[in-house]
């Protein structure tokens, strides 16, 4: 049998054509935008920003922890070159033994 499309109606006597087609709901266009062929291109742009930004903090921690290597090695490095200053070979010694342990060296 034939089944009735409830989104078709009669038109009104005398109308142009039989049929005519009911308004279109307030939500149609919305769905309409969602199915533009721009949303892929949309969508790789944010992908290669969320990229960009967490490349960026990486690379920012890396240069934060070379940094503090740096500036631990320095201190190391006077440590040793005060100690060295000292002319008692036995505090020379018991010096470089603290600035060793002080940096987690043996």
């Amino acid at each position: 049998m034939h089944r009735v499309n409830p989104g078709w109606k009669l038109a009104a006597p005398g109308a142009a054509g039989g049929l005519a087609r009911w308004p279109a709901p307030w939500w149609q266009p919305a769905l309409t935008a969602l199915r533009l062929a721009g949303w892929p291109a949309i969508a790789a742009t944010l992908l290669g920003l969320a990229l960009l930004l967490t490349f960026q903090q990486v690379v920012a921690g890396v240069a934060e922890q070379g940094e503090l290597a740096r500036l631990a090695s320095a201190a190391q490095v006077e440590g040793d070159w005060r100690c060295k200053l000292l002319r008692d070979r036995a505090d020379r010694d018991a010096c470089l033994a603290q600035v060793a342990a002080a940096h987690g060296r043996r």
